[in-house]
């Protein structure tokens, strides 16, 4: 069996209410886990690094962006250079029933915690309010989304 090694909080991403997951534990394999709401994936990012190639501007003596010396097909407005950079491992799981495994097996509060609303929650309908939906009173998401539509009334 899997000891839990992390913790599920409430987080913001991509201006959406979602999870995160945190260490709690030296042992922990993962530096930090958070759950896109809209692409429904979770991701997680290991302690382990590795080699990858990433493009950067190049720059001059000064440290800013050298001009190019015609038009770029990307439409970046400075030259472009390739180099190694230490990046750490992310591995992304997408099937709810794996990313509910996951969460079983290395979140300390997962049976507490109401993650799976995020799971199916609407990424258009952006939730706004950090109170989890299982933990309003007399308010569902879809009254939340309606009175956040209503235009203010005009005064006279």
């Amino acid at each position: 069996m899997i000891k839990p090694t992390m913790i599920l909080i409430t987080a913001e991403w991509q201006d959406a209410n979602s999870f995160k997951l945190i260490p709690i534990d030296k042992e922990c394999p993962y530096s930090e886990g958070i759950f896109d709401i809209e692409k429904k994936v979770l991701a997680l990012m290991s302690w382990q690094s590795k080699d990858s190639m990433h493009l950067v501007a190049r720059l001059n003596e000064n440290g800013d962006p050298v001009p190019p010396k015609k038009p770029r097909p990307n439409g970046k407005r400075y030259q472009e250079q390739r180099v190694v950079v230490d990046t750490f491992v992310e591995y992304y799981v997408s099937i709810p029933e794996e990313i509910e495994n996951l969460l079983n097996m290395f979140a300390i509060n997962a049976k507490e915690f109401d993650y799976k609303q995020y799971l199916t929650a609407d990424p258009k309908g952006k939730l706004l309010s950090t109170v989890p939906a299982s933990k309003m009173p007399d308010k569902t998401k879809e009254n939340i989304k309606k009175e956040i539509k209503k235009p203010a009334a005009k005064k006279a």
